[in-house]
Order: C-alpha cells, then sequence, then structure tokens
C-alpha cells in the first residue's frame, strides 16, 4: 500500500484512518515515543505467541498486552497450501494465494498501540 503525504522521519507513527472496520487510509504523523504490534488471533480466539485474543472491550479490544490500544482492523490472515499438502505458506491480512494454491483463513489481525 502506497502512503502519500510527507516523508517519514525518524520517531514518526503511522495512522489508520478506519472506515466501517477496514482500514481505508494511512498516514505519517508526528509520533509522541509509542510503540505498535500486530496482534493475529486465531478464529478459536487464541493468538500466534500463545497470547489469548478474545473481544476484551473497551478502548483495549483485541490487544491483550497491558497499555495498548486497538486502532485498526487489518483484515482476515490465513494458509496457502498446495492440494497435495505437500506445500504451505503464511497469506497476510488481506493477502492471497497464487499457483493454484487454496486459501484456507486462519483468524484476524489487528493493530495494537500504545
Amino acid at each position: 500500500m502506497e502512503i502519500p503525504g510527507r516523508t517519514p522521519v525518524v520517531g514518526d507513527v503511522l495512522q489508520a484512518e478506519v472506515v466501517n472496520g477496514n482500514v481505508a487510509k494511512m498516514t505519517w504523523a508526528a509520533g509522541s515515543g509509542g510503540m505498535c504490534y500486530v496482534q493475529y488471533c486465531n478464529n478459536n480466539g487464541a493468538a500466534s505467541g500463545g497470547e489469548a485474543c478474545p473481544d476484551q472491550g473497551g478502548t483495549q479490544k483485541h490487544c491483550p498486552l497491558a497499555g495498548f490500544q486497538e486502532k485498526a482492523y487489518l483484515g482476515t490472515w490465513g494458509l496457502c497450501s498446495h492440494p497435495t499438502g505437500a506445500i504451505a505458506y503464511f497469506s497476510p491480512p488481506n493477502g492471497g494465494c497464487f499457483g493454484g494454491h487454496t486459501y484456507q483463513p486462519a483468524g484476524k489481525a489487528y493493530v495494537c498501540c500504545q
């Protein structure tokens, strides 16, 4: 995704404009020293790394780490597999598969920031 606007400098943060629960636009803004990470939740509620990722309500929502709040929903992530099962690879949020591989949704991804 191309991000229009100014060229980022050290300390800038990437901000997401969310429309109907989806990222509509990304922009660079002056940072306040906070950090962000992507939280991958499996369909069963467990997250990559073994962390729980239920809807926690409030501003924290799907971000299990203390002090982090959900800023954007990135979409569904999954796996792409060959019909024989010999090859499988990660498909990022809103990604797809190629070469006759089958997409298998695994969960949802969220941006969590301080």
